[in-house]
C-alpha cells in the first residue's frame, strides 16, 4: 500500500527499492476486494484484512492532517500522518514521480479524472487555446 498525493503519480521504481523488490506493479481493481477487503474507491490502508507494507510519501508529513480512505466510496479520514505512520508502522520516503506540468479532465464517468499533459490533449482533440474567462472575471 502507498499513501500519495491525490494529484501526484506513485515511483513505481522508487516503491520497488523501498519494498526490496526488483518490480511492483499497481494490483489490478478486479483484484482489489479480494487482496484488502475493501471495494474499489474505497480502499483504506486502515483495517485491510491482511497488514501489508505501507509506505506514505514524505511529502505528506509538511501538513498538520491529511485524508485518506475511509474504507468506503466517499468516507475519509483526516488525521495528524504522524497517528497514521505511528499506527501502520509505515516507512517514509519519496515515492512519487516528479512533477509535471498537467490538467485534469473528466474521464467520462462520475469520480473518474484523467491527467494529462496540456500538449497531449490539444494534439489530440485538435482544439483551440486561449483564455476562456467570462467577462468581468479576473482569470490570473
Amino acid at each position: 500500500m502507498c499513501i500519495i498525493p491525490v494529484a501526484q503519480t506513485v515511483d513505481l521504481k522508487a516503491l520497488a527499492a523501498a519494498c526490496g523488490d526488483k518490480k511492483v506493479e499497481m494490483v489490478h481493481m478486479r483484484e482489489i476486494q479480494n487482496l484488502t477487503g475493501y471495494i474499489r474507491g474505497g480502499c483504506s490502508p486502515v483495517g485491510m484484512k491482511k497488514n501489508y507494507p505501507t509506505y506514505l510519501d514524505s511529502s505528506a508529513l509538511t501538513h498538520p492532517a491529511i485524508s485518506v480512505s475511509g474504507g468506503a466510496r466517499g468516507v475519509q479520514l483526516r488525521l495528524a500522518p504522524g497517528a497514521l505512520t505511528g499506527y501502520l508502522k509505515c516507512e517514509t520516503g519519496s515515492f512519487c514521480l516528479p512533477d509535471h506540468p498537467a490538467i485534469s479532465v473528466s474521464g467520462g464517468a462520475r469520480g473518474v479524472q484523467l491527467r494529462l499533459a496540456p500538449g497531449a490533449l490539444t494534439g489530440y482533440l485538435k482544439c483551440e487555446t486561449g483564455s476562456f474567462c467570462l467577462p468581468d472575471v479576473d482569470c490570473k
